[in-house]
């Protein structure tokens, strides 16, 4: 609205007729507002004022404002304003090139590392890049896995998978990121190079679910895992595969005991709660 009152009321119409600032402008400086409405530039204090609010082993959201965001920008491009006429132009001129900055700054991440786009990533609904959400994870987890893989979505079905904008590491324990929409739900999954043998143990007892050999899915049948020594921890593993034989009736080779070992990555799935929904409860 503040740029289209201008055009109406601004006594130096004449003086934006002829000027084209939008092909004319920096492709480098066009890149510094992308990254800046990403927070990138933003010294970690003023992003996290207390690191009080980030306990340990604490995941913590946020949502970017969108207004926050084109302020940061104006204040990027204000060096040298010196006159109203240098406020009108840049009002009249930059506002679209802000706006576009915020529509295309993923470009940031996948120029940087080399990233093709993933097609069945979500563009955001909102107009102009106007939504955007991340958090702060501080864990020993960005410590210890650090090919950790993260997966966001806009909804708890984990159907819609949001477009990330900026991942990145602030410390030996801290993990930021920023994605493209509201985000609904977050998994963090142990990285591929995590893949090992593995059981479950329960209640003294140490057991293992069986694998579909054709298609190698989990199924509904579990055996007890056979100990050759339990102080050790020795497996017996002609014991465990004979069992597996009786359950699945087949006659289990060396590989499908490598099959039937694997132990899945651990996956940690977090859901945001509807405040909407929480407040109308509330209310009732």
């Amino acid at each position: 609205m503040r740029e289209s009152w201008i055009r109406q009321n601004s006594e130096k119409k004449t003086y934006f007729t002829n000027l084209k600032m939008e092909n004319d402008f920096p492709e480098s400086m066009k890149e510094v507002l992308m990254e800046t409405s990403l927070l990138y530039h933003v010294p970690f204090y003023y992003l996290v004022p207390d690191m009080a609010m980030l306990k340990e082993e604490s995941l913590n959201f946020f949502s970017v404002d969108y207004n926050w965001a084109l302020s940061y920008m104006d204040g990027v491009c204000s060096v040298g304003r010196n006159a109203g006429i240098d406020y009108t132009h840049d009002t009249e001129l930059l506002v679209e090139i802000y706006k576009k900055a915020l529509k295309g700054n993923h470009k940031i991440r996948t120029e940087r590392q080399h990233l093709k786009e993933e097609s069945n990533e979500s563009e955001s609904t909102e107009k102009d890049g106007e939504c955007a959400s991340g958090f702060f994870l501080r864990s020993v987890l960005v410590e210890d896995f650090r090919g950790i893989e993260i997966r966001v979505y806009g909804d708890k079905e984990r159907k819609k998978r949001l477009r990330p904008l900026r991942i990145e590491k602030m410390g030996v324990q801290l993990l930021f990121g920023i994605f493209c929409g509201k985000i609904r739900s977050v998994e963090f999954v142990q990285p591929p190079e995590g893949l090992h043998y593995g059981f479950v143990r329960s209640g003294g007892q140490t057991y293992k679910t069986l694998r579909s050999i054709e298609s190698g899915a989990l199924v509904n049948q579990k055996i007890p895992v056979i100990m050759r020594n339990e102080t050790s921890r020795t497996l017996n593993l002609e014991q465990t595969a004979e069992e597996m034989g009786r359950q699945l009736n087949r006659d289990i080779t060396s590989a499908d005991l490598g099959l039937q070992l694997i132990q899945n990555a651990h996956t940690g799935v977090f859901e945001m709660e509807d405040m909407d929904e929480n407040s109308r409860n509330q209310q009732k």
